[in-house]
């Protein structure tokens, strides 16, 4: 009669998550590459604020409001439609033709200063 027994094995994996920088850097165009600021920093680069920010507030720029896309009720993402000013969260939702992505807290840092994760520019023709 074989000897039978159970063995617990425990097993500790060491994961290193990219920084918000490090990633932005990996995704970010070459001409948009710049250090993530806070969306008051991102916003002030235009010279738009959010103060005070109401639910329906818009920024204006050009003298027209700015357009504000939104993702399960998260904006993360303005740009003027006449110049081409904008502010991206880095960490926002990227769209396929039949999908949709978002940053996986299983290689990215979501946690240490989330509050930087924007960059402002304007996109170039």
């Amino acid at each position: 009669m074989p000897i039978q027994r159970q063995v617990t094995e425990t097993v500790t994996h060491t994961l290193t998550l990219l920084t918000l920088q490090e990633y932005a850097d990996q995704i970010v165009p070459e001409p948009y590459k710049q250090p993530l600021k806070t969306l008051d920093e991102a916003l002030r680069v235009h010279g738009w604020d959010r103060d005070p920010m109401p639910d329906d507030y818009c920024p204006e720029c050009c003298g027209k409001p700015v357009e504000i896309v939104s993702f399960l009720g998260g904006p993360y993402q303005a740009a003027c439609k006449v110049c081409g000013r904008f502010v991206i969260d880095v960490t926002g939702p990227q769209f396929g033709n039949s999908y949709v992505s978002v940053v996986d807290s299983k290689k990215v840092d979501l946690e240490t200063d989330f509050g930087h994760r924007w960059i402002a520019g304007k996109k170039e023709d």
